[in-house]
């Protein structure tokens, strides 16, 4: 397991590889075993979940692009593990989208600080929620990003969680950041 990881941050991570693994990685079925690659489709749920496994040692990007990572050795280790522990968890629930800013210009928000947490671990909540946004996800990964605040736990239909103020300041955040290069090119 990567080192120096809090109990929540680690829940956190073990479902990031679980969806990773999940939806990101296709079986090698001409060698009869699975492959270490992970396509991330060039999507950006799947890059940023690709940029987050990097950051703790999980993966390597495969440059060029960001569209295929390989698994390391710790990456492949923990993938076996969470495997065994997940095997019967149902990727049966989904977030739904916040609703986005009206403008790219908002308050200073900072998720280090807001949310007390490092660098690193803002990469893993962005992954971790805009995989659950795209895709059905265990139940377990929406209680690991209700521990941050982000989600309160309610069931409506197929979604087990609605955005709390924290959650859609954080969500603004990331939606900001992902368009900060392209609002510079439009104010020209």
């Amino acid at each position: 397991m990567v080192p120096d990881l809090s109990e929540r941050e680690s829940r956190l991570l073990e479902a990031l590889v679980h969806i990773v693994d999940h939806i990101l990685c296709q079986p090698e079925y001409e060698r009869g075993e699975e492959d270490d690659l992970i396509d991330t489709r060039s999507a950006s749920y799947g890059e940023r979940a690709l940029l987050a496994l990097e950051r703790y040692g999980l993966a390597n990007l495969c440059p060029p692009t960001l569209r295929l990572g390989q698994w390391t050795d710790a990456g492949q280790d923990l993938r076996r593990r969470v495997r065994q522990g997940r095997a019967s968890e149902i990727f049966k629930y989904w977030l739904p989208r916040p609703s986005r800013p009206s403008s790219l210009q908002g308050p200073a928000y900072a998720p280090e600080t807001a949310l007390c947490i490092g660098e690193r671990e803002v990469m893993l909540l962005e992954a971790v929620s805009s995989m659950a946004q795209t895709w059905r996800v265990p139940e377990r990964t929406i209680q690991a990003l209700a521990e941050y605040g982000l989600v309160e736990l309610v069931m409506s239909g197929e979604y087990l969680g609605r955005w709390t103020a924290a959650g859609q300041k954080f969500e603004d955040w990331c939606f900001r950041e992902a368009w900060a290069p392209f609002a510079k090119l439009y104010k020209k």
